[in-house]
């Protein structure tokens, strides 16, 4: 069996594997919830009903935007929920053992990283552009004003230009977030050995960032932001930078390859005659 072949029945198993999964409709779900809460706050908070025209654009800047302390909390779970944890998954049931001798780690390791970081994003992505569409389709209204100003921080020139591009620009953020987070978690669960690791340690690196942050002087709190998981979620603080948010992206994604080399370095002993351990 050819190659191409090989890697077209790894992901028709994958994405036949995700549909029939609960995980990926639970995070979808977390993302529709926290920004009903977070819009229904912002109504009363703002005054936005004494407005005579909001608009689909003000919308969704207030449901997703202005003042969601939900997704940056909830925003590494978000992303690993949905297939991060099916290396682990594979490992635990000794599934991995009949699929590695059948065909090789690399492309085992490929489908699977390429359908979890597709996810991860997409989790973020599709309910924002389903929310975008359902706010343009019921208030056609037109976005007459400007309702929350972002003099600063990146993305702050696109708002000033196009609300419509500010928050495209605002998805596709989400969209790299989502894969980033999920290779990160997959990288932790094909070396776990229990499942509750694969989301503790993203959360608890996130939080301890920003403890540190936050403890810290400021003198050095600007060198700090580079190599400190922080407002990865954030666009729109005076305190977001994009060359710091791609810095802390791409460490992540070293970290991430670094634990997926670990780990692949198991499942290659597996298919040369070593029996892959059970957890």
């Amino acid at each position: 069996m050819n190659k191409r072949k090989l890697v077209g029945n790894l992901l028709k198993s994958s994405i036949r594997r995700v549909s029939m999964s609960w995980q990926i409709y639970v995070s979808i779900c977390i993302v529709i919830l926290s920004t009903i809460s977070t819009y229904i706050d912002n109504i009363e908070w703002y005054n936005l009903n004494n407005m005579l025209a909001i608009g689909a654009n003000n919308r969704f800047i207030f449901s997703f935007i202005v003042d969601n302390h939900y997704l940056p909390i909830l925003g590494p779970v978000i992303a690993i929920l949905p297939y991060s944890c099916s290396i682990f998954e594979d490992r635990k049931s000794s599934y991995i053992n009949n699929i590695v001798i059948r065909t090789s780690p690399q492309l085992y390791l490929l489908s699977q990283i390429s359908i979890t970081m597709l996810l991860g994003g997409l989790v973020f992505a599709v309910p924002l552009l389903i929310q975008y569409a359902c706010y343009a389709a019921f208030d056609r209204v037109p976005s007459p004003v400007i309702l929350a100003p972002f003099s600063m921080g990146f993305f702050s020139n696109v708002y000033a230009v196009s609300m419509c591009g500010y928050i495209l620009a605002f998805i596709v953020h989400c969209f790299i977030y989502g894969m980033v987070f999920a290779l990160f978690g997959y990288s932790i669960a094909i070396n776990a050995k229990n499942k509750l690791t694969i989301f503790l340690i993203p959360l608890a690196i996130s939080y301890t960032g920003q403890y540190i942050y936050f403890v810290v002087h400021d003198q050095i709190k600007r060198h700090l932001s580079y190599f400190l998981p922080i407002n990865l979620f954030e666009i729109r603080q005076t305190s977001c930078v994009l060359d710091e948010h791609i810095v802390q992206f791409s460490i992540l994604c070293i970290v991430s390859i670094m634990l997926i080399i670990r780990g692949y370095t198991k499942i290659r002993n597996l298919s040369n005659g070593i029996i892959f351990k059970t957890i």
